[in-house]
């Protein structure tokens, strides 16, 4: 755009100065040149003088720029035209006085300053001239400058007068050109900003989206589009009639949470330059409310405090959007109906046959017996066919959806039970560690399929260490809140929950599988060595127990599946109100260190920074191991380390700091791991004070341990 102060021409300016300017110059040269001519004709009349010399020098520089002028550039062009204007005008003005014709000239020398390179340079130009021009008179008033002819004798000659005549026709065509230059210049820029403002007026006409304007120091609509209109089933001038946005929308705010914004207070966040997408719903002049998705940002309008609400309905949206998910839930009923049905049709019906032949003759041959110790293993034999009906009727359960028969469980004992004939089962090199909570909440779950549930999973930690490793079986208390922090997209519902995690250090489940791996009939074993069913049916139990399944797994490393159960009625009446244990949340007790956050998923990654910048710290990103030791020796200074443990890359989470430590030895470092805690390290020789994170973490518990990691660092402990 044009400066304000005229100082530089904006570029469609330029663009007709190169356009016209430059065959004028052409024009220009040639008739300064033959005026040139004229004069030098006269003065060498007159004989040898420093004005004969001069208009010399003058004719071979013009016929020198006449000939060669494609070889400047008009910038450099310029400046020497008028020069040399200039000096033919005062040598005109100290020849002859008042009665030179050249003066006429010099009024074209500030017109196209002004037009080629700005205001001011023009306003120096006409004080230049104006001071030439005095000190001239003053050298002519004091006869130092003595003309060179008589004035009669000058004004009687003809071709004085052709020459005075030629100088302002010249002068005139200049001031013509210049004039007509500028005019044409504003009628193209008038024209171009018509047709802009035209298409910018199509678009807001057209657009799909209701558009308002409103004006925050008239507390009123300015401006409304056509959409607007029809949203609110009106002309869009009646919207102008002093309406305000509380007349037009109603109130945002939810009374049930005083933090909750209003939509007056989403309008001055719009001011202060932040831009809102809410759900609102608009109150046309007549006819039923519309619920709509109000966009609301501030219009930047010189001198005027506008914001701008864009409206779109969202009806269809949302209509496609409850449509989906209920042809998504139809689509995942029937496939599991269909899983299911066949299993029950086929296996489930032929398993029972074979249980029940099994059973009588179980039956048959403790009634033939009295051997006590052939009749204690006919018992087993028989109280295993019952478990296996009980598998059988869990899958039918399943397939109908029929209600399982939940009832008040403690899940440790639960843990324990299996423990005992599970370290008989299972393979000599596999390690069983189990680590129960003290004071564990009680659930409500089916026993039986509770049982199920995790004989599956142990059955496929089994299966995935067949050269042997570790199982670890955890319990735990969790409160989950709005304030918990998962790297998963499925959403678990707030409230206290008991964790059951299932760990191994097996070969782990590659990436490209992760998401199917709860299908019924998908199974990456042997045939005949799985049905496939078992990690749908325990998602099943899980639905329909009131929890949900997560699954940790790195290729190489192992896998984790967490179990979360609601705790029992009655174990929540022993509890205080879930909002009386929330703590205020406080600041950092340090802040403004810089921390290297490590982490491949990228989800997490980017909600752990933005839960440590947010708390004051300076948060550096990697996705591997190998990028954050990049990093960390391009970056000054690193207070903290905070990395996954397990990870793609060469450097793991454990490997990842002693690498940094070799450059750092006093770097402090917190840990997060999907695995159960006895089974994050293997054996990798962590220091004493590092600390070690669960996931799913807490806000609360990460600030926590970065605020007790930095201060240990530091030599001092936080209150």
């Amino acid at each position: 755009m044009p400066n304000r102060r005229g100082t530089e021409p904006n570029n469609l300016l330029r663009k007709n100065i190169r356009k016209h300017f430059e065959p004028f110059f052409k024009v220009l040269i040639a008739a300064f040149t033959i005026g040139l001519l004229i004069s030098f004709h006269r003065i060498h009349a007159l004989g040898f003088s420093f004005y004969w010399l001069a208009q010399s020098l003058m004719i071979v520089v013009t016929i020198g720029l006449l000939l060669n002028h494609h070889r400047f550039r008009l910038k450099v062009l310029t400046p020497i035209i008028l020069a040399l204007i200039y000096l033919m005008s005062v040598i005109g003005l100290a020849r002859l006085g008042l009665a030179a014709g050249s003066f006429l000239v010099l009024f074209v020398i500030p017109m196209f300053l002004v037009a080629l390179i700005s205001f001011r340079a023009a306003i120096w130009s006409l004080i230049a001239i104006a001071v030439t021009i005095l000190a001239l008179g003053v050298l002519h008033a004091t006869e130092i400058i003595v003309p060179v002819m008589n004035v009669s004798a000058f004004n009687n000659h003809w071709g004085h007068w052709l020459f005075f005549a030629f100088l302002f026709s010249v002068s005139a065509y200049a001031a013509v050109y210049v004039t007509h230059m500028l005019r044409s210049y504003w009628t193209e820029s008038y024209t171009k900003l018509k047709q802009s403002h035209e298409e910018v007026q199509a678009l807001i006409d057209h657009s799909p989206g209701g558009i308002l304007i409103y004006d925050l120091n008239l507390e009123q609509f300015t401006s409304a589009n056509p959409t607007a209109g029809e949203q609110f089933g009106a002309d869009p001038q009646e919207l102008l009639q002093g309406q305000t946005y509380d007349d037009l929308f109603s109130d945002l705010s939810d009374y049930s949470d005083p933090k909750a914004m209003t939509l007056k207070d989403y309008v001055q966040a719009a001011y202060e330059g932040e831009t809102n997408l809410v759900e609102a719903e608009l109150l046309p002049l007549s006819g039923p409310p519309l619920s709509v998705d109000l966009t609301i940002s501030h219009l930047p309008i010189p001198d005027r405090d506008v914001v701008r609400l864009t409206s779109v309905d969202n009806s269809r949206r949302k209509f496609a959007e409850l449509e989906r998910q209920s042809l998504e839930a139809q689509l995942a009923q029937s496939q599991r109906l269909e899983a299911v049905g066949k299993l029950s049709g086929g296996v489930a019906h032929d398993f029972n046959n074979l249980l029940a032949v099994i059973l009588g003759n179980v039956e048959f041959l403790r009634e033939e017996t009295t051997n006590p110790e052939h009749i204690t293993m006919l018992n087993a034999i028989a109280n295993s066919v019952q478990r296996g009906s009980d598998l059988t009727q869990n899958m039918l359960s399943f397939a109908r959806q029929a209600r399982l028969t939940p009832q008040e469980v403690k899940l440790n004992d639960v843990v324990r039970n299996i423990e005992n004939w599970a370290g008989r089962t299972l393979p000599a090199n596999v390690d069983v560690e189990v680590s129960l909570l003290a004071g564990l909440w009680s659930i409500e779950a089916d026993p039986s399929a509770l049982q199920n549930a995790i004989l599956n999973l142990l059955i496929n930690a089994r299966d995935a260490m067949p050269e042997g490793g570790k199982l670890t079986i955890e319990t735990a208390n969790l409160r989950i809140d709005d304030d918990y922090i998962f790297e998963r997209s499925e959403e678990v519902p707030p409230g206290r929950y008991v964790m059951l995690a299932i760990s191994d250090t097996g070969a782990g489940i590659p990436v490209e599988i992760v998401e199917r791996i709860f299908e019924p009939f998908f199974s990456t074993k042997p045939a005949g060595q799985g049905t496939g069913l078992g990690l749908s049916m325990v998602l099943g139990f899980m639905r329909q127990s009131g929890g949900t399944i997560r699954v940790y797994s790195e290729p190489n490393e192992g896998t984790t599946f967490k179990l979360y159960f609601p705790i029992s009625a009655g174990a929540a009446k022993d509890l205080p109100a879930a909002g009386a244990t929330v703590a205020e949340r406080k600041k950092p007790l340090l802040s403004g260190e810089t921390v290297l956050v490590v982490e491949d998923e990228d989800e997490l990654l980017h909600l752990l920074e933005a839960t440590l910048t947010k708390a004051g710290y300076n948060v550096i990103t990697a996705s591997s191991g190998d990028e954050a030791f990049n990093k960390f020796k391009t970056f000054p200074h690193i207070d903290l380390l905070l990395t996954d443990i397990v990870m793609p890359g060469t450097l793991q989470g454990t490997s990842l700091s002693k690498a940094l430590r070799k450059i750092d030895p006093k770097l402090p470092a917190v840990f997060m791991s999907g695995y159960a805690s006895e089974a994050t390290v293997h054996g990798n020789g962590l220091r004493p004070e590092d600390i070690r994170l669960m996931k799913p973490v807490t806000r609360q518990a990460l600030l926590s341990a970065l605020e007790q990691a930095l201060a240990h660092a530091k030599g001092h402990t936080n209150a």
